[in-house]
């Protein structure tokens, strides 16, 4: 097995990458965050506690990540593309207990690019496609191209949510960094530019490892 580790301020294209890893790779796609609102719009018990976190900009308590994580990586696989995960220190003492990590690839963005990104996102509420209204936004205003649902900001992407995952980011995900480079696994990468210049990069990393 391969697996690889994507961390980086939301907004730099973890899960844009992850997605084109998995597929290019065939690799399995770990988006805890994916999952949660998976459960939030089920309205599963996990979903209710999740939502309470979510929409104050909160991580969701490690015991259900945790839960989650296991529940969602099916045997006989190639190997595992942690989007976002792990965001705390002892979120990165269970994935090193349970995972050999081989690549921990860090999309570097800075903060107001973040910020401004995130601001811009939208996703279809029925099938979960991501759009941009800067660079990539639907065809028809406030509709998905995909299955022709309605779209819109994210219930997490509210001003004072975005402002308080990024300080969290800053005090508590910047500290993995130095925890994984200590076993020179981690690769920085410059997250402010286009997909496709960004992809080239990062496939070559894991190509490389497979």
């Amino acid at each position: 097995m391969v697996n690889i580790v994507l961390i980086g301020k939301q907004g730099s294209g973890k899960g844009t990458q992850a997605k084109l890893l998995a597929n290019k790779f065939n690799l399995k796609h770990i988006n805890t965050g994916a999952f949660f609102r998976k459960h939030i719009a089920d309205k599963t018990p996990l979903g209710i506690i999740a939502e309470k976190h979510i929409r104050k900009g909160e991580l969701v308590p490690d015991k259900y990540v945790f839960q989650l994580i296991e529940e969602s990586i099916e045997p006989h696989i190639k190997g595992l593309v942690f989007d976002g995960f792990p965001r705390t220190y002892e979120q990165a003492i269970y994935i090193v207990k349970r995972y050999e990590i081989d690549q921990i690839i860090f999309l570097d963005l800075p903060v107001e690019i973040a910020r401004e990104r995130i601001t811009s996102r939208v996703e279809c509420h029925l099938c979960g496609k991501t759009y941009s209204l800067l660079t990539a936004p639907p065809i028809k205003d406030g509709i998905c191209d995909n299955c022709g649902s309605v779209v819109g900001s994210r219930a997490d992407d509210k001003p004072e949510a975005i402002d308080k995952r990024l300080s969290e980011f800053v005090e508590k995900t910047n500290i993995l960094i130095d925890f994984f480079d200590k076993d020179g696994i981690v690769t920085t990468i410059n997250a402010n530019d286009v997909v496709d210049n960004v992809n080239e990069k990062v496939s070559k990393i894991v190509g490389d490892l497979i």
